[in-house]
């Protein structure tokens, strides 16, 4: 669809004297995973408090939702596991969507996210332009400023809707290879794009084909 949708699109722009470059960065799965978590308010584990209706009995509160127990159950959620390539497959639905995907999912007896679905976003990526790491942002703004044929953006880059400080917390050891284990595809993901077009790894740069990618500075 995208090798189909895209070239009418460059073709109208080139017309107009514009050009379509195509671009996304990809995120450290683990660090990604526990961002959103973060943003969306999970809590790293739940407790139970007491609490007291006026003239009534005590009860408890939990500081967890229905819906999430905790992080590491968030984790293997259908919210928090392999989020980019569920993403890059579906976008953002809204709840009842993920839903019925969800249900879709464990009807057929398969996993929310698997290989066929992976290649599935490896293939359409392999069609963009530049494909960078968050991790490398500034580099990545850089590449992408240098094929626009844009001058270099010489302002420090800031912080855009942060997530509030008391929503964070330090994920322990086992929370870490819990949440490598529920986003091995993310993974794949982006070891693929370093590997074969440099990514924006510094490491690996010299093998990079994207334009612009092998001259990254270090950020």
């Amino acid at each position: 669809m995208l090798c189909q949708a895209v070239p009418p699109i460059s073709n109208v722009l080139r017309a107009k004297g514009c050009k379509l470059v195509r671009s996304t960065t990809l995120r450290d799965p683990v660090a990604r995973t526990a961002s959103a978590a973060y943003y969306r308010g999970v809590a790293q584990v739940c407790t139970l408090a007491s609490a007291h209706k006026p003239n009534g009995p005590s009860y408890k509160l939990s500081t967890c939702s229905h819906w999430q127990a905790n992080y590491s159950s968030w984790v293997a959620s259908r919210d928090g596991s392999n989020g980019m390539v569920r993403w890059l497959l579906h976008g953002n639905p809204p709840t009842a969507g993920r839903e019925r995907f969800a249900a879709a999912a464990a009807a057929a007896g398969r996993p929310l996210t698997d290989e066929g679905q992976l290649r599935w976003v490896t293939e359409v990526l392999s069609h963009f332009d530049l494909v960078g790491r968050t991790e490398q942002l500034a580099g990545f703004i850089a590449a992408a400023r240098a094929v626009l044929g844009w001058p270099l953006f010489a302002a420090p880059l800031a912080a855009k809707n942060p997530t509030p400080p008391s929503n964070r917390y330090a994920l322990s050891p086992a929370e870490r290879r819990w949440t490598e284990q529920h986003t091995s595809l993310d993974a794949s993901l982006v070891d693929h794009f370093c590997a074969a077009r440099g990514a924006g790894c510094v490491e690996r740069s010299s093998s990079a084909r994207n334009i612009g990618v092998d001259a990254l500075p270090e950020v």
